[in-house]
């Protein structure tokens, strides 16, 4: 329902209309990251009156399931769960296969209020139960049960450290929701929290940017133009309805919630737009980026230099002392290597534990002689474990016949890694 029918509605005292529509404009703040504007327009929908009993309950309860939703989202299960205890009210205002649905979607937020919590053993009755709902349950009035209890389950799993489930149920999820793009992002988005597989995690982070770009005009560009133009439709409501004040001023508040989803849009996409360049794991641009960067200096036949950089036997700290330890090691070797850099070199994450430099306008000499402090800044670094790292580097320079070189750089890093390793060979 658009803004224009909510009022329209409102005006022509259509109080389940009203109340409905104001849920599902929450929904859309809720995918658009304005959590705090979906959960004021939720309250607002539950303080409309509805003569008809089993509607009020059915529009009730539709509310406090979303409002749930919106302060899990959040991070707020104090209130989450104050109004998960005011769906129940509503028991006896719906008929049973109809409230099932209703009391499926409710253990599942009651399982993930209790993880965030702390009470694993409290979730898990939860889970169990919502399972056992769903085995018995012979109506879909509410579509999208199984993926809210597979998410609330992963949730669990996660929290319990059971991560090869977590995973398993996640790459199941993302098989079976190819066509919901929504459900999509936040599977991706919990595999590259879980996942510790470098090359799988990569993988997963590629699928997701793609998803984010592919969907950025659709999701994002359009809601804009869709909402400047109800924006003018209210303005004119405005001029005809100044003598109703209290048309007015819901017109008023409608408008200003236009603004904010404006707002929201705006910075959603510039940090869609920062996201996509960015590694999901250190400060460097990611693999991605820098293709594109590659192809684009190609391209235009510009001069430049490339350095690929490898951290040496990176497998064994990871063999020996875990991932975690691993991934400190490339976020504090980023952080060693960005001061070295200035506006005309940038640092790229290829691929698990190799790294690119992008150098323009540079001395062959210069680039040398930046790949070398690099390498000495990384094997000076200090580890609270007794361990070192160093560098393997390879270096290459673009030249007017625009052949690859990134290749030929990869070709130099493959004879350090060859020769004795911790070293820069161009």
């Amino acid at each position: 329902m658009s803004i224009k029918s909510i009022i329209i509605a409102n005006q022509q005292n259509l109080n389940e209309e009203t109340s409905e529509g104001l849920i599902e404009l929450a929904q859309l703040f809720k995918r658009l990251g304005g959590i705090e504007t979906g959960i004021e327009l939720i309250k607002k929908s539950l303080s409309i009156e509805i003569e008809d009993e089993f509607k009020d309950a059915d529009i009730k309860t539709y509310g406090l399931l979303t409002l749930g939703e919106l302060y899990l989202t959040n991070g707020d299960y104090k209130n989450a769960k104050l109004v998960s205890e005011k769906i129940s009210n509503y028991k006896d205002s719906m008929p049973i296969e109809t409230y099932r649905d209703i009391e499926i979607l409710k253990a599942n937020m009651d399982a993930r209020i209790a993880i965030m919590e702390g009470d694993l053993k409290l979730a898990k009755e939860y889970l169990n139960n919502a399972k056992y709902l769903q085995e018995i349950d012979k109506e879909d009035y509410y579509v999208g049960k199984d993926i809210s209890y597979s998410l609330a389950l992963g949730q669990f799993y996660e929290e319990s450290n059971q991560y090869e489930d977590a995973i398993k149920l996640y790459e199941s999820m993302l098989d079976k929701n190819k066509d919901n793009k929504y459900i999509i992002e936040q599977i991706l988005e919990n595999l590259i929290r879980v996942e510790n597989d470098d090359s799988k995690k990569n993988d997963y982070y590629r699928m997701l940017m793609e998803l984010r770009e592919n969907q950025e005009d659709e999701r994002y560009g359009d809601y804009t133009f869709y909402i400047l133009d109800k924006i003018n439709n209210e303005n004119e409501l405005i001029e005809k309805n100044k003598s109703i004040s209290k048309y007015y001023r819901l017109i008023i508040i409608l408008i200003v919630a236009g603004g904010l989803i404006i707002r929201i849009l705006f910075n959603k996409i510039k940090n869609i737009k920062i996201n996509s360049k960015q590694d999901v794991l250190v400060n460097a641009y990611n693999r991605r980026h820098f293709d594109i960067t590659n192809k684009r200096l190609l391209s235009k036949n510009k001069l430049f230099s490339i350095i690929i950089l490898d951290l040496d036997n990176f497998k064994s700290i990871n063999d020996n002392f875990g991932h975690d330890l691993g991934d400190i090691v490339l976020i504090n070797t980023c952080k060693a290597i960005q001061p070295l850099l200035d506006e005309q070199s940038s640092l790229f994450r290829y691929g698990g534990e190799e790294f690119v430099v992008i150098v323009q306008d540079k001395s062959r000499e210069e680039v040398l002689q930046l790949a070398e402090n690099i390498r000495a800044k990384v094997e000076s670094l200090h580890w609270k474990e007794d361990i070192v790292t160093t560098l393997s580097i390879g270096v290459a320079h673009s030249d007017a016949n625009g052949s690859n070189t990134f290749k030929k750089a990869d070709e130099k890093l493959y004879v350090s890694k060859k020769t004795g390793k911790n070293k820069v060979t161009s």
